[in-house]
């Protein structure tokens, strides 16, 4: 299930109280938004915990989508307001940090796919700062790098996803671009 028009009709169909379209739906959209949730809080057992909750939460409220095409927008902005009362609830948005297995997790997963041992020890050293330097970074910054680098979104979809203007998302994403180099 790859385009989003499959994702719609799936959406459609879990709206009309049809429960093969909502699991598949709730299993096609796992991978993807695990992948964005574990970017913004760099712990795998929490993306684990939170994806469970906004999975949950996307099954109680699908049927309140109004537009089956913004999906995945509406799915993100779901998964960020979980991430963010996550942290908001336990005061620690400023502060994100992880554990070392995490940190060795995700070190791990971005040195695979190479076969020379030298080329693996620089991109693993690589990872290593460039996880460093994202831990550091405000959790409205990492999320905007998140989406456009990785989800590949519009400005104009990063700005549906954040509740903002899109000329705030492009501020908010030069801004965080900006940090992350300074970092």
């Amino acid at each position: 299930m790859d385009t989003e028009n499959g994702f719609a009709q799936l959406v459609r169909q879990a709206q009309l109280g049809d429960r093969i379209s909502l699991d598949r739906l709730a299993e096609g959209a796992r991978q993807r938004l695990y992948a964005y949730i574990y970017r913004l809080t760099l712990n795998h057992d929490l993306a684990q915990d939170l994806l469970q909750e906004t999975l949950l939460k996307m099954v109680e409220s699908i049927k309140e989508l109004e537009h089956p095409d913004r999906f995945w927008s509406w799915l993100f902005r779901t998964a960020l307001g979980t991430v963010q009362h996550y942290y908001r609830d336990l005061a620690r948005e400023q502060a994100v940090e992880f554990s070392s297995v995490s940190r060795k997790r995700l070190s791990d997963y971005l040195s695979e796919d190479h076969d020379d041992g030298l080329n693996r020890a620089i991109r693993k050293e690589l990872s290593e700062t460039i996880v460093d330097a994202m831990a550091r970074l405000r959790l409205t910054y990492r999320n905007v790098l998140m989406l456009r680098c990785f989800e590949q979104l519009s400005f104009a979809e990063i700005a549906d996803v954040m509740g903002c203007k899109e000329l705030r998302a492009r501020v908010l994403f030069f801004r965080a671009r900006h940090s992350l180099s300074r970092q």
